[in-house]
């Protein structure tokens, strides 16, 4: 793909800092864009599971301070209960199940 034909897709915009970079070459530029886009795409499964890792820490702290799996339903403030039950809809109405956690038991240090 020629590079008039990248920048149409992709925009000069975002080459630009890649252009800046080299501004007498082109080519060089679009080489340290793909280049970025490769580790980009590297580090997507590492923060992938450091979402997931995270998420989970936190349903887990939760889950021990509340005493309960479904710690979230135990809201008593209606912005925080409303928002659960919004977030409840969204996951059946994309048919997506509530997943249950297993019994947790605390750390011990």
């Amino acid at each position: 793909m020629n590079i008039n034909d990248l920048e149409k897709l992709l925009s000069a915009k975002r080459l630009s800092t890649y252009y800046n970079l080299f501004p007498t070459d082109k080519e060089k530029a679009i080489e340290y864009y793909r280049l970025n886009t490769q580790i980009s795409e590297s580090l997507y499964p590492l923060l992938s599971n450091l979402e997931k890792a995270l998420r989970n820490s936190i349903h887990n702290s939760f889950a021990i301070h509340y005493k309960s799996a479904d710690w979230f339903s135990q809201f008593k403030q209606p912005e925080l209960f409303d928002q659960v039950n919004v977030a409840k809809r969204k996951i059946l109405t994309g048919h997506n199940p509530i997943v249950s956690f297993p019994k947790l038991r605390p750390f011990k240090s």
